[in-house]
């Protein structure tokens, strides 16, 4: 369980499943880009930058547009707006509508549709309410529901390289070969369903600006993937005395083929955030501004596998250890799926932020930024692993602009990213293996953003030198059966 190193943000709001909301189907007014460590003043998951969709707001004038696209293999979309007032010079709203279907490009040798193919529908409701010149409160509600098939997959047999947990090849050296043929049963596939709720509050003083966001989400993911990549299913081999199908060297009665190996996914996730700032307004030769942050995650992961029939009999089991360690045995043909991973996860954080700038001279300006992020997680799983640890750090930003003429700035900045520690939850781990720590970096950048030729011309350049430290990578343990992050 860790973090991503960019955070991805719908309205200024941290998304934990990137997946979850499709900004596809959806009018984005303008989706913002910032590179290299924003931990301060955009928190979690922003060691490396942030991407920012910002939709657009409800119109004081009435507004509409409707458009379609059409492509090969089915592909079909329609999405549309509609915005304006509601009560003259106070209360305005906008509906947003979309959907979208993609066949696939992927034949199926098995039948049915073709693979890789979507279907999304999505909506946004927004309303903007302005009792006053100075208070503005913008309500957002977003759904989204996304199906997509299962990927076109197939089984790489001859393997020639590297050794896995079992000592069998597990990896393959030199060209991989094409196959074109698919041939996966075809009830697996994805389903995606999310809803977000957002309360901007903002009232403007005369030297200051009052912020609140509060933010809710809920997303559920399921998926069911076809694991032996064949609509057939596979051979496996049966061993017939007790606790032969954990032996890593059982000895085999017979094989059963035909058996069909499905691997599934539940994920459900509730975020809340609440952000209190307040910022200077109509200031002359400085900035500041300082907040307040809170945010609380729990998600729940059940991940089980299985087999349509079995074919085993009474007493019978299948003769791996792996098979089985993933729930696929039983001596009961009618079972259908056995979980065999399940954890819960809750992440709380709290965190202070704050901004100072100074326009030291007309074309010298210089801003210091920072946050201090107090983040605690704690970690369930099934499989009898308990984590709970507290990670606390401070991330600063210093950038200065020089601005020589009107075309031309040049700016250098110095800032730490920070990606919070978290927890490995294998069965195989030593205790020590079970805990990673933060990943820090400091990055340092030099540029200049030109313009020429009455804007005609565009010359843009940067340096940066990135010093990175205690990287988290999945990587094998001393005994090279677990696989942990460290």
């Amino acid at each position: 369980s860790y973090d991503n190193n960019v955070g991805i943000f719908v309205n200024g709001v941290y998304q934990t499943n990137r997946n979850a909301v499709d900004v596809e189907l959806v009018d984005i007014q303008r989706i913002e880009v910032a590179k290299g460590p924003q931990s301060a003043l955009y928190g979690r998951s922003t060691f490396a930058g942030a991407i920012n969709y910002i939709y657009a707001e409800p119109t004081d004038e009435f507004e509409g547009a409707v458009t379609g696209t059409i492509g090969s293999d089915d592909d079909y979309g329609l999405k549309g707006y509609v915005s304006g007032p509601i009560v003259e010079g106070k209360m305005a709203g906008r509906l947003s509508l979309g959907y979208r279907e993609f066949d696939g490009t992927f034949k199926n040798l098995a039948g049915g549709e073709n693979l890789q193919g979507t279907e999304s529908f999505g909506a946004v409701g927004s309303l903007k309410f302005t009792p006053t010149d100075q208070f503005t409160a913008n309500f957002t509600a977003i759904y989204t529901d996304k199906e997509v098939d299962q990927d076109a997959q197939f089984n790489l047999t001859d393997l020639n390289c590297g050794l896995g947990a079992v000592p069998v090849p597990q990896y393959r050296c030199g060209d991989v070969p094409y196959q074109g043929d698919v041939d996966l049963s075809h009830e697996g596939g994805t389903d995606i369903e999310s809803e977000q709720y957002t309360l901007k509050l903002e009232y403007e003083a005369d030297s200051y600006i009052l912020t609140s966001i509060s933010s809710y989400s809920d997303a559920d993911v399921r998926s069911l993937a076809d694991r032996d990549y064949s609509s057939s299913g596979m051979t496996l081999p049966v061993c017939n005395t007790p606790g032969c199908g954990f032996s890593f060297s059982p000895v085999i009665s017979r094989f059963q083929p035909g058996v069909e190996v499905f691997i599934g996914l539940e994920t459900s996730a509730e975020d809340f955030s609440q952000e209190l700032r307040i910022a200077s307004n109509n200031t002359d030769g400085y900035s500041w501004m300082f907040g307040g942050f809170y945010y609380d995650s729990e998600t729940s992961v059940h991940n089980d596998a299985g087999v349509l029939d079995t074919g085993l009999l009474p007493g019978e089991s299948f003769a791996s250890f792996i098979v089985n360690l993933a729930g696929l045995y039983s001596s009961n043909p009618a079972v259908d799926r056995v979980a065999f991973i399940e954890n819960e996860s809750q992440v709380e954080t709290w965190a202070l932020f704050g901004q100072v700038g100074w326009d030291i001279t007309d074309q010298l300006t210089v801003n210091l930024e920072g946050r201090y992020t107090h983040e605690e997680k704690e970690l369930r799983s099934a499989a009898g692993f308990y984590g709970e640890d507290s990670f606390n750090f401070f991330t600063p930003r210093l950038t200065v602009e020089y601005t020589p003429q009107e075309n031309v700035l040049l700016y250098a900045n110095i800032s730490k990213g920070v990606r919070s520690g978290g927890f490995n939850d294998s069965v195989f781990l030593l205790t020590e293996e079970r805990i990673f720590d933060t990943e820090e970096n400091w990055t340092y950048e030099i540029g200049a953003k030109t313009s020429w030729l009455d804007d005609r011309l565009i010359l843009n350049g940067a340096v940066f030198y990135v010093d990175w430290e205690d990287t988290q990578l999945p990587a094998l343990n001393a005994s090279g059966i677990g696989t942990h992050v460290g």
